[in-house]
């Protein structure tokens, strides 16, 4: 599921996989490829604006027992998401607030999607 997030940089749009085939599907579909992950590597973010420069960050985490918090992981993927856009947007020295504003609605599309991957069967 996409979640659009409306921000002052427009509308960004979030998407979480919890299973690299869909995450790698999805990439391809839109032109893109996923990197292989690293054997430590709990998650992946893969950033891009479009040809309309619509914002896509679409975040794969990978269930372990290596992850302390998963909660803590979609927050960290949260991060690079606000680090792309800022840089994407020319934005290299944000605000306190500001960074912390779209890492915060970043990371609640992240815990939605996340919700709603738990409510799905255990394929997904």
């Amino acid at each position: 599921m996409i979640y659009g997030v409306q921000t002052l940089f427009g509308t960004i749009n979030v998407v979480l996989f919890n299973n690299y085939k869909k995450y790698c599907k999805f990439l391809a579909k839109h032109g893109k490829s996923a990197q292989a992950l690293d054997y430590y590597a709990d998650g992946e973010t893969e950033c891009w604006a479009d040809e309309d420069n619509n914002v896509w960050c679409v975040v794969l985490t990978v269930p372990s027992d290596k992850t302390n918090s998963h909660n803590a992981l979609l927050c960290h993927e949260a991060v690079h998401c606000a680090q792309f856009i800022f840089k994407n947007f020319g934005e290299d020295n944000p605000g306190c607030e500001e960074e912390a504003y779209l890492v915060q609605a970043i990371a609640q599309s992240l815990f939605m999607g996340d919700d709603d991957l738990r409510k799905k069967k255990p394929s997904n």
